[in-house]
Order: C-alpha cells, then structure tokens, then sequence
C-alpha cells in the first residue's frame, strides 16, 4: 500500500509540473507574441491576445497552489516525506536549473553574436533569453521527475 501512496504522490508532483511548464509557455509565447508580432491597429485581436495571458496567469496560480499542496502533503506524512523528498530530487532540481543556466549563457552568446544581423533590441534580445531558459530548465525538469518513463 505504501508503494501505490509514493507512486499516486509522484505522479500528482509531475502534473503539477507539468500544468507549470504549460503555464509557462503559454505566458511567455503571449509576451513573445505581443513583443514581436502584434498589429496595434486590430483592437479585438489585442482583446483576444489578453485573455490568453489572463488565462495563462490564472493557470500559472493554480499550478502553484497544486505544487504547494502536494510539498505540503510529502511534508506533513513521514514516509513520503523520506521517499519523496529525498537527496535524487534535489539532484533533479539542481540538474534542471543547470540546463537553465547553461541554456541562458548559450542563447546569451548567439544573441550577442548574431544580434546586429538579425536587428534584435536589447528587448527582444532578453525575451528570447529568458524564454529559453525557463522553457529548457522545466522540460528538462519535466523530463527527470518523469514517473511515467519506466514503462508504468
């Protein structure tokens, strides 16, 4: 029984991530969209463009609330809390913002050598960035917390 507990846990850990990770992408492909692409002149495309961020940052809020709630749950039982919060998942976590780390430097080199030839601002320079990084340190999160790659 205590195996199925671990298992349901993990996996109510990586769906919360996973809403994360599409939150994520959903804001930044709206700022990205709004930065680069948006027509100023079309007011109900601006109106349908918004309510896409809206909605992304309200399912943002809720992935943080489900995150929270299950850490909260693996805190308060003891045996998850030694199978769950083990020193692998800090390895995972510190394997991901490394991916990150190393995905923003990268994209900070290609930015900074190819940005006169493609005209990108400081601005766009930075978007594209921060997108990079924080898409690259969640799949690749997404992919270590992955409960699923054992074939179960």
């Amino acid at each position: 029984m205590e195996n199925f507990t671990i298992e349901k846990m993990e996996i109510k850990r990586f769906n919360a991530l996973l809403v994360r990770t599409i939150a994520s992408a959903l804001l930044l492909g709206v700022l990205i969209w709004e930065t680069f692409c948006l027509d100023t002149s079309s007011k109900g495309f601006i109106g349908g463009i918004w309510y896409i961020f809206v909605f992304a940052v309200l399912l943002f809020v809720v992935a943080a609330i489900r995150a929270a709630d299950v850490l909260e749950r693996i805190k308060k039982d003891k045996k998850l809390m030694g199978a769950l919060d083990s020193e692998i998942y800090s390895e995972y976590n510190f394997k991901a913002l490394t991916a990150g780390f190393y995905a923003a430097i990268q994209m900070g080199l290609l930015v900074y050598c190819f940005g006169d030839f493609f005209n990108l601002s400081v601005r766009m320079g930075a978007l594209i960035i921060v997108t990079v990084t924080v898409l690259i340190s969640e799949i690749r999160r997404l992919l270590l917390y992955n409960p699923y790659k054992d074939g179960k």
